[in-house]
């Protein structure tokens, strides 16, 4: 998916859209384009799948290497821009 090429940190959550309880996030790219993200999206160069979605920020289970070489699961969450 596109934003799968850009850290994390570079990405930013300016939005929610909501219809029933259809939900997702609006994340605004480098490139200058906006982007809508839902569960099971993924995000980030560590293959962060969105697990969720508030009004305040995505939740995101990460596959990072940790220090003995091993593939662990992380969560992290992308906050909403003020």
């Amino acid at each position: 998916e596109p934003l799968e090429a850009y850290d994390l940190e570079k990405l930013k959550m300016v939005g929610i859209l909501q219809q029933g309880k259809n939900i997702q996030a609006l994340v605004n790219a480098p490139d200058g384009n906006l982007y809508r993200v839902k569960l099971g999206s993924y995000l980030g160069q560590n293959f962060g799948m969105v697990v969720g979605i508030t009004e305040t920020e995505i939740k995101l289970k990460e596959i990072v290497e940790d220090s003995g070489g091993d593939w662990v699961e992380r969560a992290t969450s992308l906050n909403l821009e003020e």
